[in-house]
C-alpha cells in the first residue's frame, strides 16, 4: 500500500510527526478504541463512516452526538479522519471513535471551532472518562483545560490510568495571554504529575512547522516528564459542516499525539 498519497501530503500534522513510517510496517490504529472528551462530533460526516462506537454518548445530556460549535469534529478528525482520498486523514485512519460528548448544553455558541465557548463539567468528563474505561478504549483525548480536576475527576483519572489507559490533554494556551503562567502546564493538566496518573498522562504542547514550541502554547515546566510536542500551528482539519480549516492551539497537538499512541 501507498501511504504518500496527496491526502497524506496534505495532512501536515501526520507529515510532521512521521507517522507514514508507522504506516509502512502496518499500524493504522486497526482494533484500537479512541475515546475523545469534547463537544461532540458530527456523526454524519464521512470522516468517521463505519467507526463510530455505539458506546458514544452524551455525559452532559440527553442529546444525540451533534457538534454545535465545531471543536470536537475538528479534533476527530485530526486524530483518526478516515483514509478516503479527500481533503485530510488523521493519525491513526482506521481507529474506532468512541465520541463522549461532555459540553454543558447551550455553552457552545456557533462556530465556535477554538473551543473558547464551550464549557466542560468536572462531573460530565468524569463520568465520560468511566464510560471510555467501560468501552475499552485504550487512549482518551482530552483536548480542553481549565481548572484543577475535583475529587469526583481525579477519581476517574485514576481508575481509568489503573486500567491502563492513556490519557493525552492540552498543555494550555496561556503562553501569550499569561505568560507568567504559561511557564507550566495549564491547571487540568498538570493531573499528569499527581501519582494517580501512573505515568499514564500524557501533556500535549504545540509546535510550529519549524519545530519550534508555539509562543502561545504553555511550557511543560514542572510538569516535563510527562510533556510532549506535536504540531499546533495551522493545523488542517475539518469543521462539524465539512469545512476544511486550518486550527492553531494546543486542542490540535493533543490529537496527534493521542493518534500516535493509537498507532
Amino acid at each position: 500500500v501507498n501511504h504518500d498519497t496527496s491526502e497524506y501530503r496534505r495532512s501536515n500534522a501526520a507529515v510532521q510527526a512521521q507517522a507514514i513510517a508507522a504506516y509502512s510496517v502496518g499500524a493504522t490504529g486497526s482494533g484500537i478504541v479512541v475515546g475523545i472528551i469534547d463537544s461532540g462530533v458530527a456523526a454524519d460526516s464521512a470522516e468517521f463512516a463505519g467507526r463510530i462506537s455505539p458506546l458514544s454518548r452524551d455525559y452532559a445530556g440527553t442529546r444525540p452526538l451533534g457538534d454545535d460549535g465545531g471543536h470536537g469534529t475538528a479534533v476527530a478528525t485530526v486524530l483518526l479522519g478516515a483514509r478516503n482520498g479527500t481533503s485530510v486523514h488523521g493519525i491513526a485512519f482506521d481507529a474506532t471513535l468512541l465520541a463522549l460528548r461532555t459540553d454543558t448544553p447551550g455553552s457552545c455558541t456557533s462556530g465556535a471551532s477554538d473551543g473558547g465557548g464551550c464549557n466542560h463539567a468536572d462531573a460530565a468528563m468524569a463520568a465520560a472518562l468511566d464510560g471510555a474505561v467501560a468501552a475499552k478504549a485504550r487512549v482518551v483525548n482530552i483536548s480542553l483545560g481549565g481548572s484543577p480536576a475535583n475529587n469526583a475527576l481525579r477519581a476517574a483519572i485514576a481508575r481509568a490510568t489503573a486500567a491502563g489507559t492513556i490519557i493525552v490533554i492540552a498543555a494550555g494556551n496561556d503562553g501569550v495571554k499569561n505568560p507568567n503562567t504559561a511557564v507550566d502546564p495549564d491547571m487540568l493538566a498538570q493531573i499528569a504529575t499527581d501519582p494517580i496518573a501512573r505515568g499514564l498522562v500524557i501533556i500535549a504542547g504545540a509546535t510550529d512547522t519549524g519545530g519550534a514550541l508555539a509562543d502561545f502554547s504553555n511550557k511543560a515546566g514542572i510538569a516535563a516528564a510527562n510533556y510532549m510536542t506535536a504540531l499546533g500551528v495551522k493545523v488542517r482539519s475539518t469543521d462539524q459542516n465539512g469545512t476544511a480549516l486550518l486550527y492553531s492551539g494546543t486542542s490540535f497537538s493533543t490529537p496527534v499525539i493521542a493518534g500516535a499512541a493509537a498507532l
